[in-house]
This record gives C-alpha cells, structure tokens and sequence, in this order.
C-alpha cells in the first residue's frame, strides 16, 4: 500500500511541475505575443447649472464575421455616451465606432461618430438608434459596414430587405421624416452602400410614423422577401414584382417596385397623398 501511495504522490507532482512549465511559455508555440485590446468605462455625477446630470460613457469590443471586399472577421471598438439631466425626459446620448480587420489590426477601416442612445452591428450595417422623448418615436441610422457611411435613415421601423437568391442583389427600404417631423415622408430605395433612389410623399397629417412592410403576392406582408422567381437573374428587372406598403392606422399607401425602381406612376393612397421623385 505504501508504494501504491508514494507512486501516486510522484505521478501528481509530475503533473503540477508540468502545469507550471507549461504556463511558463510563450502565449503559443511560435512565440508570439498574443493581440490584446482595452477599453474602460465611467460613471460621473456631476451637477451643472443647479441640475444633478448622469454621465456614462461605456465601450465595448465586438468581432463580427462578414463577406464585404473579402470575407473576414471584423473588429468593432463602440462607446456610447450617455448625459441624463434630472428633471428631463430623454438623455444626450453619442455613439462612435472605429472597426479594422482581425487581420490587420493597424488600419482602421473606418470612424463614425452620430447621435444616438445605442448602436449595433445588423446584416450589412451598423444601427445606431435615437430613442424618442416625450411620446415621440425613435429614430434609426444606417451605416454602411464596409465604409462607415450614412446610407438610411428610419422613423421608428428600421430596415426592409429584398434579395434575390443565387446573385448579388440586395436591397433596401426606409421611411423617415427629415424635415423637422412635418408631415412630409422620405421614402428611400439602394444597396448596401448607396441611395438608388428617393421619393418624398406629402400626408395629409401626421401623428405617428406609418408601419411599413413589403409584400408579394401569395404572401403575407414581411420585413423581408426573397424574390425566388427571380433566381439567378443578375439583371436590374430582377429586383421587380414586389411592393412597399404603408400603414397609417387604416389607410394604406402601395408603391410598387419594378426594374430595380420605386414605380411612382402606379402607387396607390387614398386622396391627400401626394409623390415626388
């Protein structure tokens, strides 16, 4: 029994001076050092004017996969800054964001810095939302993933999607009301890095942003469709046949999209509703 004993002592201490040679080694075999990135965050109480504010300001690393110039992981440092005044609906809030490829570290593919509560990655964008105060809606930014340009801009119901499968082609659809919220909507139409097409629609009042949606025939009315009659086809029509859709309370606007365009001359609303390209 001894010996059983004194060979299970020795066969644990092997183990435990491996442990520590092992942990005395490079991070890998090669040697090299491993990447690593920091970021802190803050919290301040600070009082101006005779206001108590609340200043945040939290960062973060997040490292998306996406197929952009070429497939890669990309890595995005985001801060959101946040100035709460007691006393007032709504905060001050600011979103940056630097992103680089795992790959090269050292170039920075882009910068951004908008107005904004909170900010993500999302399909071939980064968001940034805008809460609304006082019973108003959010608002949504768009930003290009591989250049860090502002592409859209949404009122309260983000993005819509049209793909066709077997190609390239994507597309996308927002509604925002860009001049002081009036009742005057700008209905926008691209890919994934530029504007194609703007069409302004005049409403006879405003009170809430319409919900919007796409929809195809023998369909239900969704945020994306994928056109698989068009399969394969690499041509601008193939971006045809469905329509967008918008919801104020009861009534409802169609216009439809044909040849890779908003058709204007064949929208539909009730009287009130007017268009311009």
């Amino acid at each position: 029994m001894k010996r059983k004993t004194v060979s299970v002592g020795i066969l644990i201490i092997s183990v435990f001076i491996s442990l520590l040679s092992q942990s005395a080694l490079p991070p890998d075999s090669k040697g090299t050092p491993p990447e690593r990135h920091s970021a802190t965050s803050s919290l301040e109480f600070r009082v101006v004017a005779g206001k108590e504010h609340t200043i945040t300001q939290n960062q973060r690393f997040s490292v998306i996969y996406r197929c952009l110039d070429k497939c890669s992981d990309i890595v995005l440092h985001e801060s959101f800054y946040s100035d709460q005044e007691e006393g007032v609906e709504g905060t001050r809030g600011t979103v940056s964001v630097t992103a680089w490829r795992k790959d090269a570290p050292t170039v920075v593919m882009w910068k951004l810095k908008a107005a904004g509560d909170e900010g993500k990655p999302t399909d071939a964008f980064y968001e940034i939302t805008q809460f609304g105060c006082c019973g108003g809606w959010d608002d949504k930014t768009y930003f290009a993933l591989r250049t860090g340009q502002n592409v859209y801009n949404s009122a309260e119901n983000g993005l819509l999607k049209i793909e066709v499968p077997n190609t390239q082609t994507k597309r996308y659809v927002a509604y925002t009301y860009p001049a002081s919220r009036k009742a005057i909507g700008l209905l926008q139409f691209g890919d994934a890095e530029k504007l194609l097409q703007k069409v302004t629609i005049g409403e006879p009042q405003v009170e809430q942003p319409p919900t919007i949606a796409l929809r195809l025939s023998g369909q239900p009315d969704s945020q994306s469709v994928t056109l698989w009659s068009h399969k394969g086809d690499k041509s601008a029509k193939a971006a045809s046949g469905v329509s967008v859709v918008l919801t104020y309370d009861s009534r409802e606007v169609v216009v439809p999209i044909e040849n890779d365009r908003f058709a204007v001359q064949s929208a539909k609303a009730p009287k009130g509703y007017t268009f311009t390209e």
